[in-house]
């Protein structure tokens, strides 16, 4: 951004120094080329001759005369009549009205004497036709002009630059001096009034316009082309920082493979490739973890395999056993050995299914569109059985889903919501108290499917062995089937609610 900031300006200021150049070469080598200035200087008094006949103006005009003066503020005038100043510009003021009419001489007094109260005389005793005029300031190389009028339109304060007759916009106008000077050189210009012929000797310096002109177009051009400039980078900073955060997006959205390619050298470049370097590294990082997944899955697999065959074996021989046993002790020993040999392939059965669900297997699921109340029904009347058998008093409050909305269909893999349901009365058989009911129930509400089940905690479960996979296991399945499942513990009770969502009626 410096670089780019300090190029902006180094541009901006070779444009300035172009036009400026450029400009100022062109309009002092053909603009004020001798022909030319001569030209507008004949064609200004050609303008002056036709306003003085336009007007009928005579000598004494003095006020029209200045006025035609302050209409062409880059034009010098001196007005002569037999050797006598008449008019200079900017050196005029308008008489001042005295309260009783009489006109005031900014001069002097209101009967054309000069400051030393001579009748209608300049310095030099006055006219020689007797004519009175204005009180004009000869000119002067010196501090005469301190006390004289102001420039045309300027409130004739004080110069402090020797006379000069006012400021451009960007340049400073030439000295009343420097303008006297070029002036006299010239050949005057003969013009013809109504009363005499007077000389007019003219400086026209119109180029000062051009000189601004040029000065405020040489600063407008070098900050259009620093703006541009700073906007060009600007834009394809932008460009870049969109670039990038599309392929990083392309990235966050899994796509791992999609390579981000550094762009330039500078911060934005170096972000872009710390980016790449970052997806590469996570790409190395996903494949060992795949690759370690992998062999976990190898190893689980086999250890399953491994762990059920004995088992099955142990299983067996324990059975036989059981039917050539005498009753009494030995029988004891074959039917706990046979309850421990069923907990370890209860333990291997859920070591698997907690793998497939988080070690990175992937669980195959079926959606299909059930009758939810059908679909419980048959679920869980099997259940129910198994746990009256097992001494356990069930109360069963399952409101007729059909009566209460006939359309009450559920989308949901059946076999994995049978896994959900069984891991529950699992659960159930391990830890209820067969001395309170096993309380189970289903309901609609704001739009679900709600199965809720409630058991007293039994005082004997301290001994009972627990790796909380199972409701781990739970969970996982009911994310897995669009579901939720939730469970609430007390000192006294155990309750789980699974919610399932329902299809909206279409009628």
């Amino acid at each position: 951004m410096l670089v780019a900031t300090v190029f902006a300006v180094a541009l901006a200021i070779v444009t300035f120094a172009v036009i400026e150049v450029g400009a100022n070469a062109y309009i002092n080598k053909n603009y004020l080329s001798k022909e030319n200035k001569t030209a507008r200087e004949n064609e200004y008094a050609k303008e002056l001759q036709e306003y003085v006949n336009r007007n009928g103006l005579s000598s004494t005009d003095i006020p029209k005369l200045a006025e035609w003066a302050q209409g062409n503020r880059y034009l010098y005038v001196m007005i002569h009549k037999d050797d006598k100043l008449l008019f200079e510009t900017g050196q005029y003021e308008e008489p001042e009205k005295k309260p009783d009419g009489e006109e005031q001489k900014p001069d002097g007094g209101a009967d054309g004497g000069a400051e030393d109260g001579t009748d209608g005389g300049a310095e030099d005793g006055g006219g020689s036709d007797g004519e009175t005029t204005p009180p004009i300031d000869k000119p002067s190389t010196d501090n005469e002009g301190e006390n004289s009028g102001g420039a045309a339109g300027e409130s004739g304060e004080d110069k402090e630059d020797g006379g000069s007759l006012g400021s451009g916009i960007t340049v400073n106008m030439p000295t009343r001096e420097e303008l006297m000077k070029y002036a006299a050189e010239k050949e005057a210009h003969l013009i013809t009034m109504s009363d005499a012929s007077v000389l007019v000797s003219m400086a026209d310096f119109t180029e000062y316009l051009y000189y601004d002109i040029v000065n405020i177009a040489a600063v407008l051009m070098a900050v259009i082309v620093l703006v541009i400039t700073v906007l060009l980078y600007s834009h394809g900073v932008t460009r870049r920082i969109s670039g990038i955060a599309k392929d990083v997006a392309a990235v966050a959205g899994g796509d791992m493979e999609h390579r981000i390619r550094p762009d330039g050298q500078d911060e934005l470049g170096r972000l872009s490739g710390d980016v790449e370097n970052m997806r590469s590294e996570m790409l190395k990082n996903v494949a060992k973890e795949r690759a370690a997944l992998d062999a976990n899955a190898e190893l689980v697999t086999s250890m399953s395999h491994d762990i059920r065959t004995p088992l099955t074996v142990l299983l067996g021989y324990l059975d036989v056993m059981r039917l050539h046993a005498p009753d009494g002790v030995m029988l004891d020993y074959i039917n706990a050995s046979e309850k421990t040999a069923l907990r370890l392939k209860k333990l291997s059965d859920d070591m698997f299914n907690y793998f497939l669900l988080f070690g990175g297997g992937a669980a195959d699921v079926d959606m299909q569109e059930y009758d939810a109340y059908t679909l419980l029904d048959q679920m869980l009347s099997e259940h129910v059985l198994l746990l009256r058998e097992q001494g356990y008093e069930v109360e069963i409050n399952i409101i007729s889903l059909a009566s209460r909305q006939p359309s009450a269909r559920i989308v949901t893999d059946a076999n994995l919501l049978q896994r959900i349901i069984e891991n529950v009365i699992s659960n159930v058989l391990k830890y209820a108290s067969r001395s309170h009911p096993v309380l189970l129930s289903a309901y609609i509400e704001d739009g679900k499917l709600l199965l809720n089940l409630i058991n007293r905690i039994s005082d004997s479960t301290e001994g009972v062995e627990s790796n909380g996979i199972g409701l781990k296991t739970c969970r996982k399945l009911a994310e897995v089937i669009g579901a939720s499942f939730e469970t609430w513990v007390t000192d006294t009770e155990y309750s789980v609610t699974l919610r399932i969502d329902i299809l909206e009626d279409e009628g």
